[in-house]
């Protein structure tokens, strides 16, 4: 399926021996640097004093077998929940809320070998109210034997009134392109939060306040299978803030996709004009038309060495992201390839978060 390349029916032309070589290279060096079958990797927070919780971009490259993730505290019981799916050769990127040890440790278990990058945007500690970091499984639509049917919310019971919650929410088994919504049962939200493509599973993290008889709707557009798991709890003083989604930037409606090596800069304004230690937002690309990245980040400090999430050509993908403003409240997205970017705010924090910038913890 390469373009460009002729042959005799045994031997390659210059152009496909030299991408035949390149692929072999390719595959032996990503084989030497992935972490193993059932592995776990300790991962030591820097700055972990008093950490409760940490905000994490957990990505995967060039794995063998399709396989997933589990982030959690070490020394613990491993959760039987995950964070991240992956399938053969994929590059992908998904946010994580994670509890700290003691420590000052997380540890990531993979259930496949894959490479390995893990970057963190920020940290929660105990003023960010976290009452709950035991990961539990709360609905698994695969358990009735059938997907949840389209437009057909699938109520889960997340906690007390009002009260934020982290969820990770996870679509499995779609027959065609679709999307996956988040939201207290009594909202009129008309934003996404996950998009899926194929069967493939793809999951999202959501930080959503409880409806008023303490559930949350998860509402897909097309019949798919649907995992819901709590990650962390806050309490109602917390100065986490989730907000009904609002969508501060869509290229769709502005001519035309953003460019490679082109920044989309959110102001203060956009972001609800409110000081904020962190804003919580969700990410997607479309209609990319080359391989590339989306990168979060505070835009006085420039752009960093982390990315927030992968996309290849023709797809959507979505990811949620903990960004730091800068001094003057200003977030940046950066695109690496051209794609129309899509941005929306789904709430802020104040007490008890502390971002610093996205920083590289691993990358193997």
């Amino acid at each position: 399926d390469q373009p460009g390349l002729t042959y005799d029916a045994i031997h390659l032309n210059n152009t496909g021996a030299a991408l035949y070589s390149h692929i072999a290279a390719h595959a032996v060096r990503a084989a030497e640097t992935r972490v193993g079958n059932d592995s776990t990797t300790r991962i030591e927070i820097p700055d972990a004093d008093g950490v409760e919780a940490v905000a994490l971009n957990l990505t995967t490259t060039d794995p063998r077998r399709n396989g997933h993730l589990t982030a959690y505290a070490c020394d613990g019981e491993r959760p039987t929940t995950s964070n991240h799916n992956y399938s053969r050769a994929q590059v992908v990127a998904h946010s994580a809320i994670v509890p700290v040890n003691g420590d000052g440790e997380v540890c990531v278990h993979s259930h496949t070998a894959t490479n390995l990058i893990v970057d963190i945007t920020g940290r929660f500690d105990s003023d960010a109210g976290i009452t709950s970091s035991t990961p539990e499984r709360l609905r698994d639509t695969r358990s009735n034997g059938s997907p949840q049917p389209a437009f057909t919310p699938l109520v889960v019971p997340a906690g007390p009134p009002g009260v934020p919650v982290a969820l990770t929410v996870t679509a499995l088994g779609a027959t065609q392109p679709g999307w996956v919504r988040v939201a207290p049962c009594d909202s009129n939200d008309t934003t996404s939060n996950l998009n899926m493509y194929d069967a493939a599973p793809v999951p999202n993290v959501a930080v959503v306040a409880s409806g008023a008889d303490g559930t949350v709707c998860v509402t897909a557009s097309i019949p798919t299978h649907l995992l819901v798991d709590r990650f962390v709890t806050f309490d109602d003083e917390s100065g986490v803030a989730p907000i009904s989604p609002r969508r501060v930037h869509d290229s769709r409606q502005l001519g035309g996709p953003v460019g490679a090596g082109e920044v989309v800069r959110l102001t203060r304004q956009q972001l609800g004009n409110t000081p904020a230690t962190g804003v919580m937002l969700n990410l997607t690309s479309t209609g990319s038309t080359a391989p590339g990245y989306l990168a979060a980040y505070p835009c006085k400090r420039g752009r960093p060495d982390t990315s927030n999430l992968n996309f290849a050509p023709g797809t959507v993908v979505a990811n949620f992201a903990i960004i730091e403003p800068d001094v003057d409240g200003d977030v940046c997205v950066y695109a690496s390839a051209p794609t129309h970017v899509v941005i929306d705010l789904m709430g802020t924090t104040t007490a008890g978060f502390t971002g610093g910038g996205p920083v590289r913890l691993l990358d193997t």
